[in-house]
């Protein structure tokens, strides 16, 4: 029997404390840097979802937060798609490239990915999580 539908309130002043340990992202923990708040629509509570091809695991936050020190070298053990409307990021890749990011942006990091992120200012943005 399908859920009930879940919706997102991006208006919804109702936020908690992020708390990167908390394990509601998934099953990654999140460096200790990555504060603010945040209103969570996840699924990673259930567990995995089925799909046609398998499962995968979902997680949907609604986050702001300050300025951090760069995420430094951290590989991804999943998809993460942040959807930036409020602020400024720099990616930095193993290459000595670096990727500024100015909202409003649509950020895709695949599994795989080696990099460091830093949010540059303050920040509110939509982060899916794929793993």
């Amino acid at each position: 029997m399908p859920e009930e539908l879940r919706v997102l309130d991006l208006g919804n002043p109702s936020w908690e404390d992020f708390d990167p340990k908390d394990r509601k992202v998934g099953p990654i923990e999140y460096p200790d840097g990555l504060t603010g708040q945040v209103d969570w629509l996840r699924g990673y509570a259930e567990g995995l979802f089925p799909t046609e091809r398998g499962e995968i695991g979902l997680s949907v936050c609604h986050m702001e937060g300050d300025p951090t020190e760069a995420f430094e070298d951290k590989t991804n053990d999943e998809t993460e798609i942040m959807v930036l409307f409020e602020g400024t990021a720099e990616a930095r890749f193993p290459d000595g490239r670096t990727l500024p990011i100015v909202a409003p942006q649509v950020v895709m990091a695949p599994r795989g990915l080696t990099y460091s992120w830093e949010y540059t200012s303050k920040y509110r943005g939509v982060y899916i999580i794929i793993w």
